[in-house]
């Protein structure tokens, strides 16, 4: 039984045999997709196809084929998908999307939904075909094979409501005819010859006496076939006349007869002096659209009696059914650069149109930011952290042995020239100064009682002591002078804890308190090392401090330290000495913290975007 249906879906003629009659039948619903089904699944060879209906707004399986045992396997696979697309398909006339599933003989198999038209009271169906999309010109060619056959259940349900009569069979012939005329279009592979084969099948079947097609090229509409006739000067006044009747249509966008077949108003004077000079009973411009598009403009004559309404929706039928087909044969004929062009236009039409404002806004935006990024200057300004320093610093040191009795300031102090610091415990001091005195008065009195003996050795031994203790009680005299230290100049604290201080043993010259002028401030920067090339002495810019913010002082480099240092957090930094060129502030403090911005002059603004990826890209890729 497989290995029959194998050899059927093998003979196109055959196919296309069945599937015409199919329009005709006169069997239940069950028989007539069945033959549907087995004959859409040979046509686009699709090895699995299955009829869904919408049916109390829910999607429910109605028929379906599977060409064997093993596809038949993933049926229930096949179906989850269905009704996942039938929606979609519904909508936009198709949809498709990849399976996960292997199938036998196709490469990339996708799922392929289609619209089709039941006509019974608005019901909405789709058919479910499986499609290799490794080729994307076969897998077009099987959208366009779909399209053709999707009308088919509805001249079948319209022939079931009608009762067959002398004019049901005219329309059954008129429209197997519609079939023969699609089966030879599609045959075609060439675009000149598929339009040629429709337009002479069209004056051949509706014995028209010319039959005359049209396609946009740019903002015109073109001649591109002329039915029984083989080639045709574009150039000529036939030629001119035949588009003149074209673009009456084209601009109206709808069908132009005369004389008029309905109520419609449009323009006919192209078409009325036609008619008169070409001595015709009726002439017809039908415009063929895609995707709301008009694509191409065919025109009927009739020099006998004119077409009936149902031989025109015939036709209308044919040129909608064949549209895509053609249009694909038209991209795919032209040469690379003409493709190119055609491509080029296309986008740039959809560029200047009103659809997917918001996306073209924000492309428009996207590119102008880039173009002023790459052109544009911006100033460019160097960061760096920044403190509060300054050169003139009194240190305070102990000026002998001893123990700090008592502190009067703490760090952070504002100390004005003399006024005390602290003090060292002077007791010890004034012990050894009553000491020493004594000595003196003892040595005094040796001498004179030496020099009244006339001991005069004796007298001199005493002299010398006399002379060493009033030069160590000088001393003790110094240091108890020494002991109450007091400020040398106007300053600030910076340095010395109060608490440590206080009653702790001090050696000479231990370094107790450091007093920093405040009217020497002076910024000191560090600058990474990515950086320094990008400033020079004598550079401007701005400086704020943590403490408060809101506050903005120039500054100007007076000297770069040119040896690099390792900072904990920013790695190497070289150190910028900057004058502040505003009055002192009364709360600056030495120590103060911020951050400061150096004038680097002006960069492109990609520059500034860039550089650092840039650089860093280059030490990365370096080898």
């Amino acid at each position: 039984m497989e290995m029959r249906q194998e050899d059927e879906r093998d003979n196109g003629r055959a196919i296309l045999d069945k599937l015409k009659a199919l329009r005709f039948h006169e069997g239940d619903e069950n028989e007539f997709w069945k033959g549907m089904l087995f004959g859409a699944a040979a046509l686009c060879k699709s090895p699995a196809a299955v009829f869904i209906k919408k049916e109390d707004d829910q999607w429910r399986l109605c028929q379906e084929f599977y060409l064997n045992e093993k596809v038949s396997e993933e049926k229930e696979y096949f179906l989850t998908v269905a009704l996942n697309l039938a929606e979609r398909a519904s909508e936009n006339g198709f949809a498709f999307e990849k399976l996960d599933v292997a199938v036998p003989r196709l490469s990339l198999p996708v799922a392929l939904v289609i619209k089709i038209d039941v006509g019974k009271n608005g019901s909405r169906a789709v058919l479910f075909l499986v499609a290799d999309r490794a080729n994307m010109q076969q897998f077009n060619d099987v959208v366009v094979r779909t399209q053709l056959i999707n009308d088919i259940p509805l001249h079948y349900y319209n022939r079931r409501q009608q009762s067959l009569s002398q004019g049901g069979n005219g329309s059954s012939r008129l429209f197997a005819g519609i079939l023969e005329i699609l089966a030879k279009v599609i045959e075609k592979k060439r675009y000149l010859l598929a339009a040629m084969t429709l337009v002479n099948e069209i004056a051949s079947r509706f014995e028209c006496s010319q039959v005359s097609m049209g396609w946009k090229k740019g903002t015109y509409i073109k001649t591109v076939a002329i039915s029984n006739v083989e080639s045709f000067k574009r150039t000529s006044e036939a030629v001119r006349i035949l588009e003149g009747l074209y673009e009456e249509a084209y601009e109206q966008n709808q069908t132009v007869a005369y004389p008029a077949i309905d109520g419609h108003f449009t323009v006919v004077r192209s078409h009325m002096n036609y008619l008169k000079r070409a001595v015709l009973n009726q002439v017809i411009t039908i415009p063929v659209s895609l995707e709301n598009t008009v694509i191409a403009v065919v025109t009927l004559e009739r020099k006998e009696e004119p077409l009936t309404d149902s031989e025109i929706d015939a036709i209308e039928l044919i040129l909608k059914q064949t549209a895509h087909w053609l249009d694909t044969l038209y991209r795919s004929d032209r040469w690379v650069g003409s493709r190119a062009v055609l491509f080029c236009h296309e986008k740039i039409c959809s560029l200047l149109g009103f659809e997917h404002s918001l996306l073209k806004a924000t492309a428009i935006l996207l590119s102008a930011a880039l173009l002023y990024s790459i052109i544009g200057v911006w100033d460019y300004r160097v960061e760096g952290s920044a403190a509060l320093k300054t050169d003139s610093v009194g240190y305070i040191s102990a000026p002998y042995d001893g123990l700090i009795a008592e502190v009067m300031v703490q760090e952070g102090n504002e100390i004005a020239q003399g006024d005390p610091l602290l003090k060292i415990d002077t007791r010890e001091l004034i012990l050894k100064e009553a000491q020493e005195s004594a000595k003196m008065i003892s040595f005094a009195r040796e001498i004179e009682k030496n020099r009244a003996k006339e001991a005069f050795a004796d007298m001199q031994i005493a002299q010398s002591k006399l002379n060493e203790t009033k030069a160590e009680l000088e001393k003790v005299r110094y240091y108890i002078e020494r002991a109450d230290m007091k400020a040398q100049f106007d300053g600030i604290l910076v340095e010395g804890d109060k608490q440590k201080l206080l009653g702790s043993p001090v050696s000479k010259g231990d370094i107790l308190l450091k007093i920093a002028k405040i009217d020497a401030i002076y910024a000191s920067i560090k600058v990474s090392e990515k950086d320094i090339d990008l400033i020079k002495e004598g550079a401007k810019g701005e400086l704020i401090l943590v403490s408060k913010p809101e506050d903005v002082f120039d500054i100007t480099l007076e000297k770069i330290i040119p040896m690099a240092e390792v900072d904990q957090r920013e790695g190497n930094v070289f150190v910028v000495k900057a004058e502040i060129e505003n009055n002192m502030q009364p709360w600056w403090r030495p120590g103060m913290s911020g951050i400061a911005k150096i004038d680097a002059g002006e960069k492109k603004i990609i520059w500034i975007l860039t550089h650092r990826l840039v650089d860093f890209l280059r030490m990365f890729f370096w080898w």
